[in-house]
C-alpha cells in the first residue's frame, strides 16, 4: 500500500512539473517573449561538419534550417560557400543537404530540432552561407528558431517563414518581400521594397526603411514598428486583432485614411484631418491607407 501511495505521489510532482512549464511556455509564446529559460545552448559551434563551395551560376536560394542559427553575407569571391557547424560532433546522416536544380541551390538541415526533457535538447548546427555579391531573382527560407542575419543583397522576391527566434536584415534591397512569423523578433534596418506583405501571429517587428509602393500587415497580436520617412505606400492595408502597431511615414505624400474599429486607441499625428467618423485625410488624396482594428494600440505618426 505504501508503495503504490509513494508510486502515486512521484506521479502527481512529475506531471504537476510538466504542466508548469508546459503552461509557462505557453503563456511566453502566447505573448511573444522570451521563454521562461534558457533554451539556448551554451556551446559554443566549434565543431566543423562541412566546408562546401559551390561554382554553378546561382540566382535563386531555397533554404530550411530548424535551429542554431544562420549568416547570410558576401563572398569573398564569384562562389557560393557554405559552412556548417555544430555544438558536438554528429553523424553525416544528419549534415545539411545540398541539391542544385538548374539556377536553383537548394539547402536543407537533416538536424531535428527535439525536446528531450523540459529544456534539454539534441546538439544544435549553425550555417554561415556566402553569396557572390550579384542581383539574385529569390530567397525563400524556412526557419523554425535560431538567429538569422542577412545583410548587403539585392534580392527581387524575399519570401522569410519563421516559427521563432531572431530575424536580422540589412541593406537588403527588394522587390517584393513576404514575413509570416508565429513569434520571435524581426528587425529590419535599411531595408528598401517595392511591397511588404508581413503576416505577424505574435512576436516583434521593427522595419526602418522604405516601402515604396504596398504595404499589407495582417497582426493577431505582437508589437510593430514600421518607419518608412522618405516614403509612404501607395497601398497601405493594416488589419489588427490585437497588438500595439506604431507607423511613422513621410510628410511629403498625402493620402486618405479609413479606420474601422470595434474598440482600441488611436492616436493620430495633429496634421491628420479628421472628415469623418471613419475617414481622414492628410494633404493631397494621392494614396490609400486603410486600416481594421478588432482592439489593441495603433499610432500613425508624420516625419
Amino acid at each position: 500500500m505504501t508503495s503504490r501511495y509513494l508510486l502515486g505521489t512521484i506521479k502527481i510532482v512529475i506531471y504537476s512539473m510538466v504542466a508548469v512549464v508546459a503552461t509557462l511556455i505557453f503563456f511566453a509564446l502566447f505573448n511573444g517573449q522570451p521563454l521562461p529559460f534558457n533554451i539556448i545552448e551554451e556551446k559554443e559551434p566549434n565543431v566543423l561538419l562541412q566546408d562546401v563551395t559551390i561554382e554553378e551560376n546561382i540566382t535563386n536560394i531555397n533554404l530550411e534550417w530548424y535551429s542554431g542559427g544562420v549568416v547570410i553575407s558576401r563572398s569573398y569571391d564569384d562562389k557560393i560557400h557554405f559552412k556548417e557547424k555544430s555544438t558536438e560532433k554528429l553523424s553525416s546522416s544528419k549534415w545539411a543537404s545540398t541539391d542544385v536544380v538548374g539556377d536553383t541551390l537548394f539547402l536543407k538541415s537533416n538536424n531535428k530540432y527535439n525536446f528531450v526533457l523540459f529544456f534539454l535538447k539534441s546538439p544544435t548546427t549553425y550555417l554561415e552561407l556566402r553569396l557572390p555579391d550579384k542581383q539574385y531573382d529569390s530567397l525563400k527560407m524556412t526557419l523554425t528558431s535560431g538567429n538569422t542575419t542577412i545583410s548587403e543583397f539585392d534580392i527581387s522576391d524575399v519570401d522569410i517563414t519563421i516559427t521563432s527566434g531572431n530575424l536580422f536584415l540589412f541593406n537588403i534591397q527588394s522587390e517584393r518581400m513576404t514575413i509570416d512569423m508565429t513569434s520571435g523578433n524581426s528587425n529590419f534596418q535599411n531595408t528598401f521594397t517595392q511591397t511588404l506583405d508581413l503576416t505577424m501571429t505574435s512576436g516583434n517587428t521593427d522595419y526602418e526603411g522604405i516601402i515604396s509602393e504596398e504595404c499589407r500587415i495582417d497582426m493577431t497580436s505582437g508589437n510593430l514598428n514600421l518607419t518608412s520617412t522618405t516614403h509612404t505606400p501607395r497601398v497601405m492595408n493594416i488589419n489588427m486583432t490585437s497588438g500595439d502597431a506604431d507607423i511613422t511615414l513621410s510628410k511629403i505624400y498625402g493620402f486618405v485614411l479609413k479606420l474601422e474599429k470595434t474598440s482600441g486607441n488611436v492616436d493620430l499625428d495633429p496634421e491628420i484631418v479628421k472628415v469623418s467618423e471613419t475617414e481622414y485625410t492628410y494633404f493631397h488624396k494621392d494614396y490609400n491607407i486603410n486600416v481594421e482594428m478588432t482592439s489593441g494600440s495603433f499610432d500613425l505618426k508624420l516625419r
